[in-house]
């Protein structure tokens, strides 16, 4: 494996973790005083523990955290679901396999699976209609296809935008906002954006923000220089 296919790898990874992190506070508050539904809960922090563990099963070592948190999820949460935590690990070293060994599908034959799968969500039906289980299920079809495995969308289909927090993909019923500061971070919600900003290591927007000032005294500085050699070269004349 390549640097720059570990460095993708494990941004993969983060952002799994960003979208559990996003999927529990958005339970949790509209859970109130009687918590968390469990069921619920499960199904859909099944895919969000399928993705950790894909992650970590590629990085070995590296991706040791991204078992850790899946584990974590399951023990949580699937403690009285074993099929629904079995269900999870076995598509997870499936499709950690599908990584590693993609020759035994052509694109053609993965593209038209992709498109079958995804069908329903992205043209029939509606995310209003469906559970936040289902969503996520489907999310995470995308997200094999799009993020893990890097295949482009089929043939007519524009290439969706992602969520700089959780990474989850554009569609007609969710559409990305730009960060008012930056211009540069999208997030799906005000949900996401919120916790980019308490993200311990920083918003992503703060980082743009600043590298697009730090261009701003760049340039300031350039020209300044030479109108300085300018001024000089006159004087010398």
């Amino acid at each position: 494996m390549t640097a720059t296919e570990k460095a993708r790898l494990l941004k993969l990874g983060q952002v799994a973790k960003n979208l559990y992190y996003k999927h529990w506070f958005s339970f949790a508050e509209s859970g109130g005083s009687d918590g968390i539904n469990m069921d619920l809960a499960a199904r859909t922090f099944c895919p969000d523990a399928n993705r950790l563990l894909i992650v970590g099963e590629l990085l070995g070592k590296d991706g040791k955290e991204f078992v850790t948190g899946a584990q974590g999820i399951m023990a949580q949460y699937m403690m009285f679901r074993p099929n629904l935590a079995k269900l999870c690990q076995e598509t997870a070293a499936d499709k950690a396999e599908c990584y590693r060994n993609p020759q035994g599908f052509t694109p053609a034959e993965i593209a038209y699976a992709y498109e079958h799968m995804t069908k329903r969500s992205r043209i029939s039906n509606s995310m209003a209609n469906k559970s936040p289980g289902e969503v996520a299920n489907d999310d995470l079809t995308i997200w094999l296809h799009d993020d893990l495995m890097g295949i482009p969308p089929p043939a007519g289909e524009e290439e969706k935008q992602s969520c700089t927090y959780c990474g989850l993909k554009s569609n007609k019923e969710r559409v990305m906002m730009a960060c008012g500061r930056c211009k540069a971070a999208l997030y799906c919600d005000r949900l996401c954006q919120k916790l980019d900003w308490k993200c311990k290591a920083g918003p992503y927007c703060d980082k743009k923000c600043k590298e697009k000032h730090a261009e701003k005294e760049h340039k300031a500085v350039c020209a300044k220089k030479a109108n300085e050699k300018k001024e000089a070269g006159t004087e010398a004349v």
